[in-house]
Protein backbone atom coordinates (compact mmCIF):
# COMPACT_ATOMS: atom_id res chain seq x y z
CA UNK A 1 0.00 0.00 0.00
CA UNK A 2 1.35 3.51 -0.87
CA UNK A 3 2.45 5.56 2.01
CA UNK A 4 -0.44 7.99 3.52
CA UNK A 5 -3.08 6.24 1.26
CA UNK A 6 -6.64 5.71 2.26
CA UNK A 7 -7.64 2.26 3.27
CA UNK A 8 -11.43 2.79 1.86
CA UNK A 9 -9.39 4.24 -1.46
CA UNK A 10 -7.36 1.20 -1.72
CA UNK A 11 -9.65 -1.69 -0.80
CA UNK A 12 -8.58 -4.81 -3.57
CA UNK A 13 -10.13 -5.43 -6.48
CA UNK A 14 -13.49 -3.63 -7.93
CA UNK A 15 -16.76 -5.72 -7.68
CA UNK A 16 -14.57 -8.85 -8.37
CA UNK A 17 -13.61 -8.48 -12.21
CA UNK A 18 -10.92 -9.74 -14.01
CA UNK A 19 -7.78 -7.27 -13.93
CA UNK A 20 -8.93 -5.36 -10.87
CA UNK A 21 -5.80 -6.63 -8.81
CA UNK A 22 -2.91 -4.34 -7.49
CA UNK A 23 -0.81 -5.80 -11.10
CA UNK A 24 -2.98 -3.32 -13.29
CA UNK A 25 -2.22 -0.52 -10.58
CA UNK A 26 0.00 2.05 -10.86
CA UNK A 27 1.99 4.69 -13.20
CA UNK A 28 2.56 4.87 -16.24
CA UNK A 29 5.01 2.16 -17.85
CA UNK A 30 7.16 1.17 -21.03
CA UNK A 31 4.56 -0.67 -22.88
CA UNK A 32 2.24 2.21 -22.56
CA UNK A 33 4.18 4.22 -24.78
CA UNK A 34 3.28 3.05 -27.97
CA UNK A 35 -1.07 3.06 -27.38
CA UNK A 36 -0.45 6.46 -25.65
CA UNK A 37 1.42 7.83 -28.36
CA UNK A 38 -1.01 6.52 -30.52
CA UNK A 39 -4.01 7.73 -29.09
CA UNK A 40 -2.12 11.72 -29.07
CA UNK A 41 -1.27 11.57 -31.77
CA UNK A 42 -4.75 10.77 -33.64
CA UNK A 43 -6.42 14.14 -31.26
CA UNK A 44 -3.83 16.50 -32.49
CA UNK A 45 -4.53 15.18 -35.89
CA UNK A 46 -8.27 15.58 -35.23
CA UNK A 47 -7.62 18.55 -33.55
CA UNK A 48 -5.49 20.01 -36.57
CA UNK A 49 -7.89 18.75 -39.32
CA UNK A 50 -10.73 20.50 -37.47
CA UNK A 51 -8.96 23.79 -37.14
CA UNK A 52 -7.54 23.62 -40.53
CA UNK A 53 -10.90 22.62 -42.59
CA UNK A 54 -13.04 25.63 -41.06
CA UNK A 55 -10.07 28.44 -41.34
CA UNK A 56 -10.15 27.49 -44.87
CA UNK A 57 -13.18 27.68 -45.63
CA UNK A 58 -13.64 30.35 -43.52
CA UNK A 59 -10.73 32.23 -45.53
CA UNK A 60 -8.91 33.29 -42.32
CA UNK A 61 -5.31 32.27 -41.21
CA UNK A 62 -4.76 28.95 -39.15
CA UNK A 63 -4.35 30.51 -35.74
CA UNK A 64 -7.32 33.23 -36.33
CA UNK A 65 -9.56 30.65 -35.22
CA UNK A 66 -8.20 30.88 -31.74
CA UNK A 67 -10.30 34.10 -31.48
CA UNK A 68 -13.43 32.81 -32.00
CA UNK A 69 -16.14 31.51 -29.38
CA UNK A 70 -15.17 33.47 -26.23
CA UNK A 71 -11.36 33.10 -27.35
CA UNK A 72 -10.86 36.69 -28.17
CA UNK A 73 -12.06 37.20 -24.30
CA UNK A 74 -9.34 35.29 -22.82
CA UNK A 75 -6.51 36.67 -25.32
CA UNK A 76 -7.05 39.92 -24.04
CA UNK A 77 -6.61 38.87 -20.35
CA UNK A 78 -3.82 37.06 -21.64
CA UNK A 79 -1.95 39.94 -22.86
CA UNK A 80 -2.55 41.90 -19.78
CA UNK A 81 -0.63 39.47 -17.61
CA UNK A 82 1.60 39.51 -15.13
CA UNK A 83 -1.82 41.35 -12.95
CA UNK A 84 -4.65 39.88 -15.32
CA UNK A 85 -7.67 42.20 -15.89
CA UNK A 86 -7.72 45.74 -15.50
CA UNK A 87 -9.94 48.99 -14.75
CA UNK A 88 -11.58 48.48 -18.12
CA UNK A 89 -12.00 44.68 -17.99
CA UNK A 90 -15.21 44.42 -16.27
CA UNK A 91 -16.94 42.58 -18.91
CA UNK A 92 -14.41 40.12 -19.36
CA UNK A 93 -14.66 39.57 -15.34
CA UNK A 94 -17.34 36.62 -16.47
CA UNK A 95 -13.96 34.83 -17.87
CA UNK A 96 -11.66 32.54 -15.04
CA UNK A 97 -8.03 33.67 -15.77
CA UNK A 98 -6.31 30.38 -15.45
CA UNK A 99 -6.99 29.22 -19.47
CA UNK A 100 -5.40 33.34 -19.78
CA UNK A 101 -2.71 32.50 -17.93
CA UNK A 102 -1.90 28.88 -20.42
CA UNK A 103 -2.14 31.04 -23.32
CA UNK A 104 0.22 33.91 -22.06
CA UNK A 105 2.97 30.75 -21.22
CA UNK A 106 2.49 29.46 -24.42
CA UNK A 107 3.04 32.20 -26.41
CA UNK A 108 6.43 33.11 -23.74
CA UNK A 109 7.99 30.40 -24.57
CA UNK A 110 7.53 29.68 -28.33
CA UNK A 111 10.75 30.77 -29.82
CA UNK A 112 10.90 34.35 -32.40
CA UNK A 113 7.34 35.34 -31.97
CA UNK A 114 6.14 32.97 -34.51
CA UNK A 115 3.27 31.45 -33.02
CA UNK A 116 0.47 34.59 -32.80
CA UNK A 117 -2.23 34.90 -29.99
CA UNK A 118 -4.72 33.14 -31.54
CA UNK A 119 -2.42 30.17 -32.16
CA UNK A 120 -1.42 30.04 -28.62
CA UNK A 121 -5.12 29.89 -27.68
CA UNK A 122 -5.48 26.90 -29.59
CA UNK A 123 -2.26 25.12 -28.17
CA UNK A 124 -3.25 26.19 -24.62
CA UNK A 125 -6.09 23.77 -25.54
CA UNK A 126 -4.53 21.26 -27.41
CA UNK A 127 -1.79 20.47 -24.98
CA UNK A 128 -4.17 19.63 -21.65
CA UNK A 129 -6.86 18.09 -24.11
CA UNK A 130 -3.66 15.29 -24.79
CA UNK A 131 -2.12 15.47 -21.45
CA UNK A 132 -5.89 14.62 -19.81
CA UNK A 133 -5.68 11.41 -22.00
CA UNK A 134 -2.41 10.36 -20.78
CA UNK A 135 -3.81 11.57 -16.95
CA UNK A 136 -7.17 9.46 -17.25
CA UNK A 137 -4.86 6.31 -18.43
CA UNK A 138 -3.53 6.65 -15.11
CA UNK A 139 -6.32 7.36 -13.35
CA UNK A 140 -7.64 3.99 -14.60
CA UNK A 141 -4.51 1.93 -13.65
CA UNK A 142 -5.46 3.57 -9.93
CA UNK A 143 -9.07 2.59 -10.27
CA UNK A 144 -7.79 -1.13 -11.26
CA UNK A 145 -9.06 -1.25 -14.44
CA UNK A 146 -6.97 -2.05 -18.16
CA UNK A 147 -6.79 1.55 -19.52
CA UNK A 148 -6.53 1.10 -23.00
CA UNK A 149 -10.49 1.12 -23.92
CA UNK A 150 -12.05 3.49 -21.29
CA UNK A 151 -9.12 5.87 -22.30
CA UNK A 152 -10.34 5.43 -26.26
CA UNK A 153 -13.60 6.39 -25.16
CA UNK A 154 -12.66 9.25 -23.10
CA UNK A 155 -10.61 11.02 -25.77
CA UNK A 156 -12.86 9.95 -29.07
CA UNK A 157 -16.28 8.97 -27.64
CA UNK A 158 -17.73 12.68 -26.31
CA UNK A 159 -18.48 14.58 -29.92
CA UNK A 160 -18.27 18.10 -28.10
CA UNK A 161 -14.96 17.40 -26.16
CA UNK A 162 -13.58 17.44 -29.57
CA UNK A 163 -15.09 20.73 -30.41
CA UNK A 164 -14.39 22.03 -27.12
CA UNK A 165 -10.68 20.75 -27.34
CA UNK A 166 -9.91 21.73 -30.83
CA UNK A 167 -10.99 25.35 -30.26
CA UNK A 168 -10.05 28.01 -27.91
CA UNK A 169 -11.84 26.96 -24.85
CA UNK A 170 -11.42 26.60 -21.03
CA UNK A 171 -12.79 23.44 -21.05
CA UNK A 172 -9.58 21.12 -21.71
CA UNK A 173 -7.17 22.72 -18.89
CA UNK A 174 -10.13 21.99 -16.28
CA UNK A 175 -10.73 18.42 -17.65
CA UNK A 176 -6.92 17.94 -17.13
CA UNK A 177 -7.30 19.28 -13.30
CA UNK A 178 -10.24 17.05 -12.76
CA UNK A 179 -8.65 14.32 -13.83
CA UNK A 180 -5.84 14.55 -11.73
CA UNK A 181 -8.50 15.02 -9.04
CA UNK A 182 -9.83 12.61 -9.40
CA UNK A 183 -5.82 10.64 -9.62
CA UNK A 184 -5.27 12.62 -6.62
CA UNK A 185 -8.46 11.65 -4.14
CA UNK A 186 -7.68 7.18 -5.41
CA UNK A 187 -4.41 8.19 -4.16
CA UNK A 188 -5.21 9.39 -1.01
CA UNK A 189 -3.53 12.25 -1.57
CA UNK A 190 -6.32 14.41 -0.29
CA UNK A 191 -4.13 18.17 0.00
CA UNK A 192 -3.10 17.20 -3.90
CA UNK A 193 -7.18 16.75 -4.91
CA UNK A 194 -8.17 20.83 -3.16
CA UNK A 195 -4.90 21.79 -4.90
CA UNK A 196 -5.85 20.69 -8.60
CA UNK A 197 -9.47 21.79 -7.45
CA UNK A 198 -8.24 25.04 -6.53
CA UNK A 199 -6.28 25.70 -10.10
CA UNK A 200 -9.69 24.26 -11.82
CA UNK A 201 -11.72 26.37 -10.47
CA UNK A 202 -9.65 29.55 -11.26
CA UNK A 203 -9.68 27.91 -14.92
CA UNK A 204 -13.08 27.17 -14.70
CA UNK A 205 -15.55 28.35 -12.47
CA UNK A 206 -17.81 25.32 -11.82
CA UNK A 207 -14.93 22.94 -10.89
CA UNK A 208 -15.73 24.67 -7.02
CA UNK A 209 -18.95 22.00 -7.84
CA UNK A 210 -16.90 18.82 -7.90
CA UNK A 211 -15.21 19.67 -4.02
CA UNK A 212 -18.86 18.60 -2.64
CA UNK A 213 -18.44 15.04 -4.74
CA UNK A 214 -14.70 14.57 -3.35
CA UNK A 215 -16.24 15.93 0.62
CA UNK A 216 -18.67 12.99 0.04
CA UNK A 217 -16.40 10.79 -0.95
CA UNK A 218 -14.14 11.02 1.95
CA UNK A 219 -17.37 10.99 4.34
CA UNK A 220 -19.09 7.80 3.24
CA UNK A 221 -16.94 5.52 4.74
CA UNK A 222 -17.25 7.20 8.55
CA UNK A 223 -21.24 7.36 8.34
CA UNK A 224 -22.60 5.80 11.53
CA UNK A 225 -25.75 3.50 10.42
CA UNK A 226 -28.85 4.39 12.49
CA UNK A 227 -31.23 7.12 13.25
CA UNK A 228 -31.57 9.81 15.95
CA UNK A 229 -29.41 12.47 17.78
CA UNK A 230 -27.03 9.25 18.49
CA UNK A 231 -26.09 8.32 15.33
CA UNK A 232 -25.67 11.88 14.27
CA UNK A 233 -23.52 12.44 17.27
CA UNK A 234 -21.32 9.36 16.17
CA UNK A 235 -21.19 10.48 12.36
CA UNK A 236 -20.04 14.11 13.03
CA UNK A 237 -17.12 12.18 15.68
CA UNK A 238 -15.90 9.85 12.82
CA UNK A 239 -15.59 12.20 10.14
CA UNK A 240 -12.06 13.26 8.53
CA UNK A 241 -12.24 17.00 9.86
CA UNK A 242 -8.90 17.46 9.42
CA UNK A 243 -9.05 16.09 5.59
CA UNK A 244 -12.58 17.88 4.86
CA UNK A 245 -11.21 21.37 5.87
CA UNK A 246 -8.57 20.85 3.13
CA UNK A 247 -11.28 21.05 0.65
CA UNK A 248 -12.23 25.02 1.63
CA UNK A 249 -9.39 25.88 -0.57
CA UNK A 250 -11.41 26.01 -3.89
CA UNK A 251 -13.78 28.23 -2.32
CA UNK A 252 -10.62 30.59 -1.15
CA UNK A 253 -9.03 30.81 -4.02
CA UNK A 254 -12.59 31.50 -5.81
CA UNK A 255 -13.21 34.53 -3.05
CA UNK A 256 -9.11 35.54 -3.22
CA UNK A 257 -9.89 36.17 -6.86
CA UNK A 258 -13.21 37.87 -6.25
CA UNK A 259 -11.43 39.98 -3.81
CA UNK A 260 -9.14 40.92 -6.15
CA UNK A 261 -10.93 42.01 -8.78
CA UNK A 262 -13.36 43.93 -6.70
CA UNK A 263 -10.17 46.06 -5.91
CA UNK A 264 -8.93 46.54 -9.57
CA UNK A 265 -12.21 46.69 -11.81
CA UNK A 266 -14.90 49.65 -10.66
CA UNK A 267 -18.43 48.55 -10.69
CA UNK A 268 -17.25 44.38 -10.56
CA UNK A 269 -20.64 42.68 -8.96
CA UNK A 270 -18.93 39.24 -8.43
CA UNK A 271 -18.02 36.34 -10.90
CA UNK A 272 -22.11 34.80 -10.76
CA UNK A 273 -23.39 38.24 -12.40
CA UNK A 274 -20.31 38.96 -14.13
CA UNK A 275 -21.77 36.67 -16.73
CA UNK A 276 -24.91 38.86 -17.69
CA UNK A 277 -24.18 40.21 -20.78
CA UNK A 278 -23.58 37.30 -22.54
CA UNK A 279 -27.06 35.36 -21.37
CA UNK A 280 -30.50 36.00 -22.88
CA UNK A 281 -31.56 36.09 -19.79
CA UNK A 282 -30.52 37.11 -16.07
CA UNK A 283 -28.40 34.31 -14.80
CA UNK A 284 -30.12 32.42 -12.36
CA UNK A 285 -31.14 28.93 -10.78
CA UNK A 286 -34.52 27.69 -11.83
CA UNK A 287 -36.11 23.96 -11.15
CA UNK A 288 -33.60 21.53 -12.56
CA UNK A 289 -34.63 20.47 -16.13
CA UNK A 290 -37.37 22.61 -16.42
CA UNK A 291 -35.84 25.29 -18.28
CA UNK A 292 -34.31 22.35 -20.56
CA UNK A 293 -37.33 20.22 -21.00
CA UNK A 294 -38.65 23.78 -21.84
CA UNK A 295 -36.44 24.40 -24.63
CA UNK A 296 -36.81 21.09 -26.13
CA UNK A 297 -40.53 21.49 -26.58
CA UNK A 298 -40.04 24.50 -28.47
CA UNK A 299 -37.47 23.62 -30.65
CA UNK A 300 -37.33 19.44 -30.87
CA UNK A 301 -37.67 19.71 -34.68
CA UNK A 302 -34.67 22.26 -35.49
CA UNK A 303 -31.11 21.81 -35.41
CA UNK A 304 -31.31 18.39 -34.78
CA UNK A 305 -27.50 17.59 -34.45
CA UNK A 306 -27.30 20.13 -31.49
CA UNK A 307 -30.05 18.32 -29.81
CA UNK A 308 -29.71 15.22 -30.15
CA UNK A 309 -26.11 15.92 -27.94
CA UNK A 310 -27.99 17.60 -25.79
CA UNK A 311 -30.11 14.78 -25.17
CA UNK A 312 -27.26 12.37 -25.05
CA UNK A 313 -25.27 14.53 -22.50
CA UNK A 314 -28.47 14.15 -20.18
CA UNK A 315 -29.31 10.91 -20.58
CA UNK A 316 -25.61 9.73 -20.09
CA UNK A 317 -24.60 11.84 -17.29
CA UNK A 318 -28.37 11.00 -15.25
CA UNK A 319 -27.51 7.44 -15.89
CA UNK A 320 -24.10 7.26 -14.84
CA UNK A 321 -25.15 9.32 -11.62
CA UNK A 322 -27.64 6.61 -10.89
CA UNK A 323 -25.30 3.49 -11.72
CA UNK A 324 -22.75 4.30 -9.74
CA UNK A 325 -25.11 4.32 -6.52
CA UNK A 326 -26.55 0.77 -7.66
CA UNK A 327 -25.02 -2.27 -6.06
CA UNK A 328 -21.60 -0.63 -6.72
CA UNK A 329 -18.63 0.08 -4.21
CA UNK A 330 -18.71 2.65 -1.77
CA UNK A 331 -15.45 3.89 -2.90
CA UNK A 332 -16.71 4.75 -6.28
CA UNK A 333 -19.84 6.61 -4.74
CA UNK A 334 -18.04 9.85 -5.07
CA UNK A 335 -18.02 9.10 -8.95
CA UNK A 336 -21.99 9.71 -9.10
CA UNK A 337 -22.10 12.18 -6.70
CA UNK A 338 -19.33 13.96 -9.18
CA UNK A 339 -21.47 13.49 -12.25
CA UNK A 340 -24.57 14.18 -10.36
CA UNK A 341 -23.60 17.67 -8.29
CA UNK A 342 -22.15 18.94 -12.00
CA UNK A 343 -25.56 17.80 -13.93
CA UNK A 344 -27.78 19.07 -11.53
CA UNK A 345 -26.18 22.31 -11.29
CA UNK A 346 -26.10 23.24 -15.05
CA UNK A 347 -29.87 21.89 -15.82
CA UNK A 348 -30.92 24.11 -12.88
CA UNK A 349 -29.88 27.51 -14.85
CA UNK A 350 -31.94 29.40 -16.48
CA UNK A 351 -32.52 30.25 -19.89
CA UNK A 352 -31.97 28.57 -23.10
CA UNK A 353 -27.87 27.79 -22.24
CA UNK A 354 -29.61 24.46 -19.61
CA UNK A 355 -30.47 22.77 -22.70
CA UNK A 356 -28.52 24.11 -25.74
CA UNK A 357 -25.00 23.98 -24.48
CA UNK A 358 -25.16 21.43 -21.22
CA UNK A 359 -22.85 19.15 -23.20
CA UNK A 360 -20.41 22.16 -23.11
CA UNK A 361 -21.49 23.42 -19.46
CA UNK A 362 -21.42 19.94 -18.04
CA UNK A 363 -18.15 18.55 -19.27
CA UNK A 364 -16.42 18.18 -16.22
CA UNK A 365 -18.93 15.17 -15.71
CA UNK A 366 -17.47 13.60 -18.46
CA UNK A 367 -14.27 11.79 -17.18
CA UNK A 368 -16.35 10.68 -13.98
CA UNK A 369 -18.95 9.12 -15.69
CA UNK A 370 -16.81 6.91 -18.07
CA UNK A 371 -15.41 5.65 -15.24
CA UNK A 372 -18.79 4.79 -13.61
CA UNK A 373 -19.66 3.36 -17.15
CA UNK A 374 -16.95 1.01 -16.78
CA UNK A 375 -16.53 0.35 -13.57
CA UNK A 376 -19.78 -1.03 -13.89
CA UNK A 377 -20.43 -2.80 -16.74
CA UNK A 378 -16.90 -3.96 -17.50
CA UNK A 379 -15.98 -8.31 -16.85
CA UNK A 380 -16.13 -10.95 -19.35
CA UNK A 381 -18.03 -9.37 -21.60
CA UNK A 382 -16.12 -6.67 -22.08
CA UNK A 383 -12.48 -8.13 -21.95
CA UNK A 384 -10.46 -9.31 -24.87
CA UNK A 385 -10.73 -9.76 -29.11
CA UNK A 386 -14.43 -9.05 -27.94
CA UNK A 387 -14.07 -5.83 -26.50
CA UNK A 388 -11.84 -4.19 -28.86
CA UNK A 389 -14.40 -5.08 -32.29
CA UNK A 390 -17.19 -3.20 -30.23
CA UNK A 391 -15.28 0.10 -28.47
CA UNK A 392 -13.28 0.54 -30.77
CA UNK A 393 -15.36 1.17 -34.37
CA UNK A 394 -17.97 2.81 -31.46
CA UNK A 395 -15.47 5.29 -30.53
CA UNK A 396 -14.15 6.12 -34.27
CA UNK A 397 -18.28 6.51 -35.39
CA UNK A 398 -18.47 9.28 -32.72
CA UNK A 399 -15.62 10.70 -33.62
CA UNK A 400 -16.38 10.94 -37.10
CA UNK A 401 -19.85 12.47 -35.28
CA UNK A 402 -17.35 15.09 -33.54
CA UNK A 403 -15.95 15.88 -37.01
CA UNK A 404 -18.98 16.53 -38.41
CA UNK A 405 -20.34 18.55 -35.09
CA UNK A 406 -17.07 20.38 -34.65
CA UNK A 407 -17.62 22.01 -38.20
CA UNK A 408 -21.17 22.83 -38.47
CA UNK A 409 -20.47 24.64 -34.90
CA UNK A 410 -17.25 26.69 -35.80
CA UNK A 411 -19.48 27.48 -39.01
CA UNK A 412 -21.98 28.76 -36.80
CA UNK A 413 -19.40 30.90 -34.62
CA UNK A 414 -17.62 32.28 -37.83
CA UNK A 415 -20.97 33.39 -38.71
CA UNK A 416 -22.59 34.73 -35.82
CA UNK A 417 -20.06 36.55 -34.21
CA UNK A 418 -17.59 39.16 -35.58
CA UNK A 419 -14.13 39.11 -34.73
CA UNK A 420 -12.40 41.41 -36.99
CA UNK A 421 -10.77 43.24 -35.03
CA UNK A 422 -9.32 40.96 -32.81
CA UNK A 423 -8.47 39.01 -35.60
CA UNK A 424 -6.52 42.74 -36.51
CA UNK A 425 -4.78 42.44 -33.22
CA UNK A 426 -3.63 38.60 -33.31
CA UNK A 427 0.15 40.29 -33.25
CA UNK A 428 -0.42 43.01 -30.99
CA UNK A 429 0.45 42.56 -27.35
CA UNK A 430 -1.41 45.27 -25.51
CA UNK A 431 -4.99 44.82 -23.90
CA UNK A 432 -7.81 45.81 -25.67
CA UNK A 433 -10.75 45.35 -23.11
CA UNK A 434 -14.27 46.22 -24.90
CA UNK A 435 -17.23 47.79 -22.95
CA UNK A 436 -19.85 45.57 -23.83
CA UNK A 437 -22.79 46.82 -21.54
CA UNK A 438 -21.92 50.54 -23.18
CA UNK A 439 -22.46 48.71 -27.02
CA UNK A 440 -25.40 47.22 -26.30
CA UNK A 441 -26.93 50.23 -25.00
CA UNK A 442 -25.98 52.31 -27.71
CA UNK A 443 -28.01 49.59 -30.11
CA UNK A 444 -31.04 50.54 -31.02
CA UNK A 445 -34.20 48.85 -29.35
Amino acid sequence: MRPGAEKHLDSAGVDGGPGTTDEVRGGLRRADAAPLLAIVAVQIALFAWTIGTASERGLIPFGGLGVYYDGSFYIEIAKSFPLPYGPDALDYTSHAPGYALLIRAVKSVTPGGWVDWGMAALLASWIPAVLASVAFWVLCREVGLEPLLPTLVFAFANPRWLQLAATAHSASPAVLLAVLALLAYYRGQVGRTALWLSLGTLARYPTLLSTAAIGFGLAVPHLVSGVGARAVAATLRALPWRKLSLLTAPAVALAALNLYLYAIVPDFPGVWAAHAPFWDTPLGLTVPFSAAFEEFSKHWNRAAGQVLLSLGSLVVYAAATLLAFWRSERRHWMLGAWVGVVLLFHSSLSGTHSFWEISRLAILAWPAAVLVFWLRFRGRRLVGLRAHLAVVPACAALAACGLWFAQHNIGWAMLAQDKSESLSRLRSDEPHFVNFRAERERQPR
